[in-house]
């Protein structure tokens, strides 16, 4: 008899199955370590995005920070070197000057930028790098709540004064 004519078709076909099998296991083998591998890369490249994330917040509220103090309190010391003078030749004698007074009570506060005292007469100088209408107002409520966080004042007479820098 031939070779092949004596063979059991059912057994190849159950050995042509299990080597299918085996692929397939191989295949799943493979995709599951490279599954596990890209979700290793993207944890690793979202904890460095959360870093940078991060650092990119602080040097946010760094450069906040000296827009809102430092670089906010350089027109207010432009104009404070040379107020004092200013007032002086308008008439007003300043024998005392305070820089950035704050007074906190009941949970609000008040901030003036330059308070100057000449005998009886008291200056409050707000100063602003651009003056809009509502920044205005605020300071005429502001005003208004003067003499209650600084009652020391209540009886002096109240020059206004608002300046820019610049301002001659």
């Amino acid at each position: 008899m031939p070779l092949g004519w004596n063979h059991d078709p059912s057994i190849e076909m159950e050995q042509a199955v299990e080597s299918i099998r085996t692929l397939f296991r191989e295949t799943d083998r493979r995709l599951d370590q490279r599954i596990a591998e890209t979700g290793r890369r993207l944890d690793e490249r979202f904890e460095a995005t959360e870093r940078e994330i991060k650092a990119l917040s602080a040097q946010t509220r760094a450069a906040e920070k000296l827009f809102t103090s430092q670089w906010g309190r350089l027109p207010e010391a432009l104009v404070e070197s040379g107020v004092v003078e200013l007032f002086q030749t308008r008439g007003i004698a300043v024998n005392r000057s305070l820089e950035r007074p704050r007074i906190r009570q009941g949970g609000e506060e008040m901030e003036i930028d330059l308070l100057l005292v000449d005998g009886d007469a008291l200056v409050v100088v707000e100063i602003k790098t651009t003056l809009r209408v509502d920044d205005a107002r605020a300071v005429l409520e502001d005003l208004k709540k003067f003499p209650n966080f600084f009652p020391e004042y209540r009886d002096y007479r109240l020059i206004r004064g608002g300046l820019r820098p610049g301002y001659q």
